[in-house]
């Protein structure tokens, strides 16, 4: 009988396909990440407020965190070590400031699930690149 699934399975990298399901996990939770500041800096053009919490998060500057976090995710998605890593802080940063500029941490739990889905993709790009990079390199003779 196979072992049951359960959610932190996808956070697990203990072999080649574990690996690339938390790589695509990762790359995927950067997409929704760029997609979700996508949509809040395009408000930013058009809905005005002077409310200091949303003007900090209505910001069509936005748009530059979105465009370079589609760039990291797509290098992501390539098993780049350098860019998951970076995609890792660039995320905790951006968090962080944000709950600086805001005075409160909002919406904590869905920052630190999304953290730890680019964290997995982090750990997993790492074993990849060492455990499972050269087995679809070389063909083997018989």
């Amino acid at each position: 009988m196979p072992a049951q699934k359960n959610f932190f399975d996808a956070f697990r990298c203990n072999d080649r396909a574990s690996c690339l399901r938390a790589i695509r996990n990762g790359a995927v939770a950067a997409f929704v990440a760029a997609a979700f500041s996508g949509v809040i800096a395009l408000l930013g053009f058009v809905v005005p407020t002077d409310d200091p919490e949303l003007s900090a998060l209505f910001d069509p500057w936005m748009l530059v965190d979105v465009v370079c976090t589609i760039v990291l995710a797509l290098f992501i998605l390539k098993k780049s070590r350098i860019a998951a890593t970076l995609m890792l802080i660039y995320f905790v940063a951006g968090k962080i400031a944000l709950w600086i500029e805001i005075g409160k941490p909002q919406g904590l739990p869905l920052a630190v699930l999304f953290a730890a889905f680019l964290a997995a993709a982090a750990r997993a790009t790492f074993l990849w690149h060492s455990r499972y990079k050269r087995e679809g390199e070389f063909p083997t003779v018989s």
